[in-house]
């Protein structure tokens, strides 16, 4: 393992730290860990889906993209481990979906274990700071009604409601989704409305 910059503290190829962890791209021979993580914690699909996961969930969500009509830049499903290359958690990232400076969190996963020691917290935080980084200007991300814990977590975040969207099939069950933004620059959240129509409340998705 190559030595951490002196001036970051990041080794190569790490995208950020916090708390004795990390976050770096996961490669396709590590989709197993990130099944064995999902299988140790399926608190998250059992709020969401009604039932734990499946057996390939980790391989779909690796190779999972958004749809065609939302376009991205690019995607990193990000291994959250412990500086001793544990695997405890997931984030997969979507940069600049549908506008330019619009990052979407579309999956931030830690082990159950860990909840409500500040961990997840602080990732968040590290996160959003090498977001800002990179040029995002705007959080963007889908919470599911009912998933009470990440809900509040979200809210904390500083995160705004711009719409619901119901009728979200996950798996044998239908949720309402939140999406919720958080500006990042500055700007309220009218000026990222005016970017991403799809996102006003009235707009009419099919």
């Amino acid at each position: 393992m190559h030595a951490p910059d002196s001036q970051t503290g990041l080794a190569p190829g790490w995208r950020f730290q916090a708390m004795g962890h990390h976050a770096r791209p996961l490669r396709a021979d590590e989709v197993p860990l990130l099944q064995a993580l999902y299988e140790a914690n399926p608190l998250y699909f059992e709020t969401v889906t009604g039932r734990g996961p499946r057996p390939h969930e980790a391989q779909e969500d690796f190779d999972e993209r958004a749809p065609s009509d939302m376009p991205y830049r690019a995607q990193e499903c990000l291994g959250l481990f412990r500086h001793d290359g544990t695997l405890v958690g997931v984030s997969i990232v979507v940069m600049d979906l549908l506008a330019p400076g619009v990052w979407h969190v579309s999956l931030f996963l830690l082990a159950t274990g860990l909840h409500g020691h500040g961990l997840a917290r602080a990732l968040y935080q590290a996160l959003e700071a090498w977001a800002v980084q990179q040029g995002a200007q705007w959080m963007r991300l889908g919470v599911v009604v009912g998933n009470t814990r990440a809900e509040h977590f979200w809210w904390r975040r500083d995160f705004t409601q711009v719409r619901l969207r119901e009728h979200i099939l996950a798996s044998d069950r239908v949720n309402t989704l939140r999406v919720m933004v958080k500006p990042l620059a500055g700007q309220p959240v009218a000026a990222y409305l005016a970017q991403v129509p799809r996102d006003r409340p009235e707009t009419e998705l099919p």
